[in-house]
């Protein structure tokens, strides 16, 4: 049934042919009818460029029933040997964001252990590479935008002409349920430690925690940090969203990001190592 099973990958490929950035096509094909049913330029291969496949798939189809993936570290915890990149042991039950976020989606997630096991996903970029660098070039696309641009419209006509009936007639996409809302669910999730001025830090930023009627601090009590995929922040704690607001940065932090004086500028001397 079409939306039974997804095969998703990424392509990366000189799909501008050099008039633009390197970019990687992240792309999903189903099993059953060989539809491309969403796909999108990112710079690279990673979860947020993954989240916001994923994304578009269910605005436009529905929450599909299973996922087939390679092995990126996107989909498979990965723990670093310090000699290099191996993959090494990881704890019993850790996920990674995107493992999390497809387990609350209620998706089952399997990864292949061959690039012959995601056959259909691999023949379909050797094909999109054909055709759609083709099309990208007679549109003169250059830029991130206009090769997202030329997607969407290709990607219609591409299903219409190579698409199959599936075997069965029935669609196995499911509708998001009430009350789900996928802007928590296809985020980052951090936990963090309130500290004792009611504030938490995350990356370079630093939310107050503003009192409310139930509760004046949260200072000392863990939290949890949501960075959504617009690059917004939300806190939460035991389900409640705590409201917040962006805190004045840190003196040692101004000082690391202060822009270079004119002596600085003059000598090539860089901020970052101020």
């Amino acid at each position: 049934m079409e939306g039974m099973l997804l095969q998703m990958d990424g392509s990366d490929h000189d799909w501008l042919e050099r008039r633009g950035p390197q970019l990687v096509l992240l792309f999903a094909v189903d099993d059953a009818t060989g539809k491309v049913p969403w796909g999108l330029f990112h710079p690279e291969e990673d979860s947020l460029g993954y989240f916001l496949l994923v994304q578009g798939i269910i605005e436009r189809y529905g929450i599909p029933l299973s996922l087939y993936t390679d092995r990126h570290s996107v989909f498979r915890p990965v723990r670093r040997s310090r000699g290099g990149e191996s993959r090494l042991p990881t704890a019993k039950g850790e996920v990674t964001q995107f493992g999390r976020a497809m387990s609350e989606l209620g998706i089952f997630h399997a990864v292949a252990f061959s690039p012959e096991g995601k056959g259909r996903v691999e023949r379909m970029a050797n094909t999109l590479q054909d055709r759609l660098v083709s099309e990208l070039r007679m549109a003169g696309a250059s830029t991130l935008e206009e090769a997202n641009h030329v997607l969407r419209a290709y990607l219609p006509r591409f299903n219409e002409r190579f698409a199959v009936p599936a075997a069965q007639s029935q669609i196995a996409y499911r509708a998001v349920p009430s009350g789900m809302q996928l802007k928590g669910i296809l985020c980052f999730k951090h936990r963090r430690k309130v500290a004792k001025d009611n504030t938490v830090k995350y990356n370079w930023r630093t939310l107050q925690l503003l009192p409310n009627a139930d509760r004046r601090s949260h200072a000392g009590s863990h939290v949890e940090v949501r960075e959504h995929l617009d690059g917004s922040l939300t806190v939460v704690s035991q389900g409640r969203t705590i409201p917040t607001q962006e805190a004045p940065q840190r003196r040692s932090v101004l000082r690391e990001r202060r822009p270079p004086t004119l002596a600085q500028q003059a000598t090539g001397t860089s901020w970052q190592a101020i």
